[in-house]
């Protein structure tokens, strides 16, 4: 995870998706409490957290899962499509240098990381259509040697896959279908039982989740939603991410994975 340290503090101040609108301002304090209240939830749930340092230029690199995605101790460092992120790269590949870590970079293609791409069983299912394309996703599935289960996004408000997809455990998938080319449904089916989400809930950001044993940490959701987890098993565990939602992100963007 990365602190909010330099999160936006004059406000969205440029526009790489959707719901990014330039001027909508930031409440830091609240950014910073949203932040704290969700690491704690992680950690409640069993897991670590450790910490990059943010730097003050790179606003949206507090949402650490798009910088890569890791395989045997090995980061496939992202290859961003916008200018306004690619600065974020330096920065992660020194700290898992750090920590010991390898890296691999992508000679061509478009990728960004755990935002498009995520294990889902024995499957690496990569989004692609907004932000990492084809040739990206490909290319990560050879280095993380996994063909991959390539999903086409229509729907600019979902423009990486961790806005509209989630395994909350094996064999169940969490999603909002309408994010998805319909010719992608029966992928999507193939890969377990789906609990198809709404609107209200997609908007929400409930699908950027983070699973954690049989816990699902994500933002608030509808009675229906969460009942409709429970009853497979799976108890939300929901925190309040507004801040974050400005910028396009909550709680998948804000975590990566080791």
């Amino acid at each position: 995870m990365c602190r909010p340290d330099y999160y936006f503090p004059e406000g969205i101040s440029y526009e790489i998706n959707e719901w990014m609108v330039n001027g909508t301002p930031v409440d830091i304090r609240l950014a910073r409490k949203q932040w704290q209240t969700l690491r704690e939830a992680l950690e409640q749930a069993g897991l670590s957290v450790s910490l990059v340092r943010q730097t003050e230029s790179l606003p949206d690199m507090v949402f650490t899962a798009n910088a890569g995605v890791i395989s045997n101790r090995t980061i496939i460092l992202s290859n961003f499509r916008y200018p306004e992120r690619k600065g974020e790269v330096k920065f992660f590949r020194e700290y898992f240098l750090s920590i010991g870590y390898q890296f691999e970079s992508l000679p061509h293609g478009l990728f960004e990381g755990e935002g498009d791409a995520l294990f889902c069983g024995n499957e690496f299912v990569c989004g692609h259509g907004f932000r990492s394309n084809e040739l990206g996703a490909t290319l990560a599935g050879y280095f993380v040697e996994k063909e991959p289960v390539l999903l086409q996004l229509v729907d600019p408000h979902f423009y990486h896959l961790d806005t509209c997809f989630c395994s909350p455990k094996k064999n169940l998938i969490l999603c909002y279908l309408p994010a998805f080319d319909s010719l992608d449904h029966a992928k999507i089916e193939r890969l377990g039982e789906v609990i198809p989400v709404g609107k209200y809930d997609a908007e929400n950001f409930v699908c950027n989740a983070v699973p954690a044993g049989n816990k699902l940490i994500t933002t608030p959701m509808s009675g229906a939603l969460k009942d409709t987890l429970e009853a497979h098993g799976i108890e939300p565990v929901e925190v309040e991410l507004s801040e974050f939602k400005k910028a396009g992100g909550a709680a998948k963007c804000l975590t990566l994975w080791k």
